[in-house]
Formats: structure tokens, sequence, C-alpha cells
């Protein structure tokens, strides 16, 4: 017991700061195409996550919600609005920036994600 340390020994200056990166991430024109879309249908969030299928293995799952799917999913505040994710795709999905994509007449959401081995040449499904 005497090795404990006393609140009178306590030093805040000797902390040292650590942050975490977020979980998932948008770029900034991804926000504002999110809040656009939200706002258009009335939704208070995104459910983000994977689905196995797709000859890669996995697909992302990317829906409008007004409210998790479970109670053990994970809630991401952005302030605005609000993701959630399901505890089994977090280990894959961490890191992953959500950019707004415009290729041609396509425009859409694309998600770069650190932890993808391959994707399929469809562009639907993935592996890790």
């Amino acid at each position: 017991m005497e090795n404990m340390l006393q609140p009178s020994q306590f030093d805040p200056n000797s902390l040292i700061a650590t942050s975490r990166p977020p979980l998932v991430d948008f770029t900034d024109e991804a926000l504002t195409q999110v809040l656009q879309r939200l706002e258009s249908k009335k939704a208070k969030g995104i459910h983000f996550g994977l689905t196995g299928g797709g000859c890669a293995g996995f697909s992302y799952v990317f829906n409008y919600a007004d409210g998790p799917n479970q109670e053990s999913d994970i809630e991401i505040d952005f302030g605005k609005f609000k993701v959630w994710m399901d505890v089994m795709s977090e280990m894959y999905l961490a890191g992953t920036v959500i950019s707004w994509k415009v290729e041609g007449l396509n425009e859409g959401f694309e998600f770069v994600n650190p932890a993808e081995s391959s994707s399929c040449g469809c562009g639907i499904s993935v592996s890790f």
C-alpha cells in the first residue's frame, strides 16, 4: 500500500495527451452530401457496417435511419447527425474515411478503408 500514488503526489502536468483517430470520418464534401440527404429523407443518421456477400466476401452497408438497429450498436455523434455501427463491423471499419466521388455522370459515397485487402471489379464487395 505504501507505493500507491497519493492525491498530493499527482501532477496533472505529467500526463501525456493521446488521441485516438475517429472510428470513421467524412471528407468535407461527403459531410455536405450526407447532411443534404438526411434533411431530404428526414432521417437522424446512418447505419454503416458490413454484410457478408459478394464475390470478395463482404459488402458495405450505408443506410439512412432514425436510430440504431440493435442496443449494442456503436453510436458516433457528428453533431448534426449520428452514425450507428454494429460491433462486428467495428474491427473492419476502424479508420474508414467516407468521401464523395463524382465520375462522369455517376456520383456517390466512396469508402476509403485502410483495412481492405482487395475489392471486386464490380466495386461492390471487398475483402479484409
